[in-house]
């Protein structure tokens, strides 16, 4: 007889569980043992043969929602909701099987198979007719396809005893099958090399070829590019290559070639090698032709990539279900499909509250538009979580029929902004398209909105590029060369912001015409210079240093950075909106924090990222050259360039430092390289600072925060797990602060590692920081909507919670800028709008230092809130946004709400009025505007007798200092009631250059 090689011929077949049919009423027992392994619910979902269409739905309509995706597998199976007839009946057999093989864990199975043995079989003969003919049946039908005859109850294998024995054979045969593919997958992992992986397994006639990306925090969507990308790289757009693998721990993408083409395709010549690394694909391999493409990585490579979706700021929302996809790509019948089968409300919202409608608008298809709004009823005014709308997406993108069609038929307001204030004037400003500018100047739209960081629409005209638009502009007497930020950034410093490689032409345009200093400085000493070097504008970089000269390169902003800093910094904080800040930001940023220095999660443009690589490597070659050129110089917070490097993700930028022989040091906060390259949501940078610089990856900075910290900071999951599994860094520790890494991943919105840490990790929920802050609390800081869902409805955390200084979670959601997590926590978890905190703060103040005028109008209009109320120390709404800065906040309260205007000369219990505080937020434009409009009196002292120049001084602004003692004449440096200058507060501060600029 035979003997199995199965190594485990007993159990892996589970021929002992029990093989009652289970049904619905058997949920939770099932569902309590399975949950521990919800991240694997795809998986466990296909071992239960569960339909594709089915499992698409449910990715769908609960995506990282991994629990409840798994909760909803069960319930479709033991509903038998799937071809049971084929596949299996329900039962714990299956259950063990699908824990397995699709949970990846046996000693689960094996547990849950102790748990529910097999019925002891009765003493032969004493066993009814009955359940003889039900026995063998039900073993059929749980584990073998379409083995029975359900009508009679015979098998077709005939007896029980021969069916049994031959059921035992052919689990032998699957356990075989089974281990040869664990020793496949295992040798694959533990084997890189492409030409082994593909010798089995293959057609005749057919090659493995493998394309490699250096890095692991990959998502479905770079998979989904990279299946498109490498046949155009290759120039055979036209064939879609068979997919047959992804491979584990790096993003190696397995394709198989027909003999035909690979004859055609190889040897690659030159220009393919270069298509491909300008893509991102690192190394090819197939057969015994081999290519490292890393040389081209920093070369110069014509290629175009308008096709090319993942490079575009807003893929993850118009890629955020199946609908909105649809609607951006312009696919009509695939949009009329999905609403037929699903409905709109299934798919209606995306990430970020983002709409199908947006993706419409801003894909440019004026006829899914209309079938969403005329046949589905949607609401054209709708907003996204920051309130920005379709006619401001269809603004960006230049899309004037579809902004027509708007304004025109569905009385879309063309004044209306988003959260972070920006019209869709100013949208179409960012964008650099002239017919949409022209189009809302005839409609009579407010042409001088500033938004919440003060850039005017002649400023964001320049950061577009566009020659055209300013000379529009100029026309109509609508551009303004003085126009500034609240830090001070000009026109110069905008242009240098583009990503248009028109740019240049436009920043000597602009130079020459208006005679402006080439190195005007904002009010930290920032530069053109040094805003080029950090958007890698090659070519304004090149132009500056030219006229310059290469030691401008080492020249220090207030802070110490060099453009050598900035041009290896790809990070980037916008206090705005979620849109806005991903529009606004370098293409190859690693990371954006928006407001509240809330992270985000951002596409990463490699085109760019490589221009960024072959700009640096030109300009430390170029600085290298200078007598006080230092590779080791560190920033005011002791920052060296090999800190910024691995902030950036790029393994590159840190390989050039490395020629150049930099040490690792730590900054002043006790950050390594290792920490800021675990905040660069690049796992690869992460595992080769580690490993390069021989680093603990569990070493604490000053505040107690590990690595992990960062990367749960960060948003990137495969970087939790490498640190979690490779390094055993402890997911349960705390800083300094009280605050758990569950803290930090809610604090920055990222509910997958959120989900991550509570359900595979079993971090405690529970646990409140030192202030007594939540995670309901952290999440609702972020502006997650869905996160702060998903921690009170579904982990049973109290939306009512209460921190030791008296806030609420509406407190934290006010300076959130998502209107709709301020609803929905006023009107669902029953948060009063009218609770203030310990200090006496209100949910209005809150809001006034955020700035969202949206907010500010449903506290007034829907909950009567009243502006003059004060917190405990006497200040009220203008009091807030004035120390702030937010002038656009101001301007609407006096322009639209008269009555109020008194509050600009109230004082709180010091005396301070809010144009002292406007002095302290530095913002120019503020102080102007209060004094010139608004003849708030630029000689009121606080009860200390400090005048505004003192708060001037405080904010560190020098141009605000001297506008207010050579302008308006205010006496300087008179001593208040303690015998404190202006110029104490100006050394305390440690801002020199206002002392260096009196003494002169």
């Amino acid at each position: 007889m035979a003997t199995s090689t199965s190594p485990s011929s007993a159990s892996a077949p589970f021929i002992n569980v029990c093989n009652k049919e289970l049904s619905i009423n058997d949920f939770y027992p099932v569902y309590d043992k399975v949950r521990p392994l919800s991240a694997h619910w795809e998986q466990i979902a296909i071992s239960l043969r569960l339909r594709i269409d089915t499992i698409n739905s449910i990715e769908a309509n609960f995506s990282g929602k991994d629990l409840s995706c798994l909760r909803k597998v069960f319930e479709y199976w033991l509903k038998k909701d799937y071809d049971y007839k084929t596949n299996g009946i329900p039962c714990w057999r299956r259950v063990c099987v699908a824990v397995k093989e699709g949970g990846g864990d046996p000693a689960l199975a094996d547990e849950i198979a102790r748990e529910h043995p097999l019925p002891a079989m009765p003493p032969a003969g004493s066993t009814s007719s009955k359940e003889k003919s039900i026995t063998p049946v039900m073993d059929e039908v749980a584990m073998s396809p379409a083995s029975t005859d359900r009508a009679t109850g015979t098998s077709k294998y005939g007896s029980s005893e021969k069916s049994f024995e031959l059921t035992s054979k052919l689990y032998d045969l699957q356990d075989e099958f089974d281990e040869a593919i664990r020793v496949t997958k295992k040798s694959f992992k533990s084997n890189a090399d492409a030409v082994q992986f593909g010798v089995k397994g293959v057609s005749p006639g057919t090659r493995v070829m493998i394309a490699k990306v250096d890095r692991d925090d990959y998502t479905l969507d770079d998979i989904f590019f990279f299946r498109r990308a490498i046949p155009k790289g290759l120039d055979i757009p036209q064939y879609d290559l068979y997919f047959s693998f992804v491979y584990d721990g790096s993003l190696c993408l397995g394709y198989l070639i027909p003999e035909y083409l690979y004859s055609l395709l190889f040897p690659l010549n030159t220009k393919l090698q270069e298509q491909l690394a300008s893509i991102g694909i690192t190394e090819l391999t197939c057969g015994e032709d081999k290519y490292d493409l890393r040389e081209f990585s920093i070369q110069e490579v014509k290629h175009s990539s308008t096709d090319i979706d993942i490079c575009d700021p807003l893929w993850y929302e118009n890629t955020s279900t199946p609908l909105h996809e649809a609607a951006w790509r312009g696919l009509k019948d695939e949009v009329q499909w999905l609403l037929e089968k699903f409905g709109y409300s299934t798919y209606h919202c995306g990430l970020h509250g983002w709409t199908p409608l947006h993706s419409a608008s801003y894909g440019g298809h004026i006829e899914i538009l209309q079938l969403l709004i005329y046949q589905y009823g949607t609401d054209p005014n709708e907003g996204d979580d920051n309130s920005v709308s379709s006619i401001h997406m269809a603004s960006y993108k230049g899309h004037l029929s579809i902004v027509q069609y708007l304004v025109d038929t569905c009385d879309v307001p063309p004044n209306q902004p988003d959260n972070s204030n920006n019209t869709a004037l100013l949208y179409s400003a960012m964008g650099g398209h002239s017919d949409l500018v022209e189009f809302f100047i005839e409609r009579n739209c407010n042409t001088s909105p500033i938004n919440c960081v003060s850039a005017s629409l002649s400023l964001l005209v320049c950061q577009s590029g566009e020659l055209a638009l300013v000379h529009k502009l100029e026309s109509l007497n609508l551009f303004s060369p003085d126009s500034v930020t609240n830090i001070g950034l000009g026109i110069l410093h905008y242009t240098c912001r583009s990503m248009n490689n028109k740019s240049v032409e436009l920043f000597k345009y602009l130079l020459n015409r208006y005679q402006l200093s080439i190195d005007v400085k904002d009010r930290y000493g920032v530069t053109p210079l040094h805003i080029a070097s950090w958007y890698a504008s090659s070519s304004v970089v090149e132009y500056i240093v030219s006229i310059q000269g290469n030691k401008a390169l080492l020249v220090n902003d207030n802070n110490g950075w060099s453009c050598l800093h900035y041009a290896c910094y790809a990070t980037i904080h916008i206090p705005a909106g979620i849109v806005y800040s991903k529009l606004m930001a370098q293409s190859d940023a690693s990371g954006i924090d928006i407001i509240n220095n809330t992270g985000i999660k951002t596409i990463i443009n490699f085109i760019k990222r490589n221009e960024r690589v072959k700009m640096f490597s030109s300009l430390l070659k170029k600085a290298s050259t200078c007598p006080n050129f230092d590779i080791n110089a560190i920033t005011n917070n002791g920052q060296s360039l090999l800190h910024f490097a691995s902030d950036s993700g790029s393994t590159l930028l840190v390989k050039a430092l490395e020629e150049y022989n930099i040490n690792c040091t730590v900054d002043n906060d006790g950050m390594a390289p290792l920490h800021y390259a675990a905040l660069s949501d690049s796992t690869s940078v992460l595992s080769y600072i580690i490993s390069q610089y021989n680093l603990n990856a569990n070493d604490t900075d000053t505040y107690g925060r590990t690595p992990l910290v960062y990367s749960c900071q960060s948003g990137s999951i495969n970087s939790v797990k490498y640190l979690i599994n490779n390094h055993k860094s402890d997911p349960n520790i705390t800083d300094k602060y009280g605050m758990t890494y569950l803290h930090h991943s809610c604090r920055d919105g990222h509910i997958d590692i959120t989900q991550y840490l509570i359900e595979v990790q079993h971090c405690d929920i529970n646990k409140a920081d030192n202030e007594g802050r939540t995670l309901v609390h952290h999440a609702a800081w972020s502006g997650n909507f869905d996160l702060v869902q998903y921690l009170i409805t579904e982990q049973g955390l109290s939306p009512t919670a209460v921190t030791k200084n008296g806030l609420t979670a509406l407190h934290y959601a006010s300076v959130s800028l998502n209107l709709s997590l301020v609803k929905e926590s006023i009107t669902t978890y029953q948060l009063d709008p009218h609770q203030a905190d310990s200090n006496g703060k209100l949910p209005i103040h809150y809001a006034a230092q955020s700035g969202d005028i949206l907010l500010l109008e449903l506290y007034m209009k829907d909950y009567k809130c009243s502006l003059s109320l004060t917190d405990n120390k006497g200040r009220n709404v203008i009091h807030f946004s004035s120390f702030k800065g937010h002038t656009h906040f101001i301007k609407h309260i006096t322009s639209q709400y008269p009555q109020y205007i008194s509050l600009l000369h109230s004082t709180d219990n010091e005396g301070k009025i809010p144009l002292h505080l406007a002095c302290e937020s530095g913002n120019i434009q503020l102080v102007t505007f209060l004094i010139n409009d608004m003849k708030c009196d630029f000689n009121a002292k606080n009860t200390h007798d400090e005048t505004c120049v003192t708060f001037a001084c405080f904010s560190g602004n020098l141009d605000l200092v001297q506008l207010l003692i050579q302008q308006y004449k205010v006496e300087p440096f008179n001593p208040d009631k303690y015998g404190f200058t202006a110029l104490h507060a100006a050394a305390g501060n440690g801002d020199t250059h206002i002392l260096e600029w009196y003494s002169q």
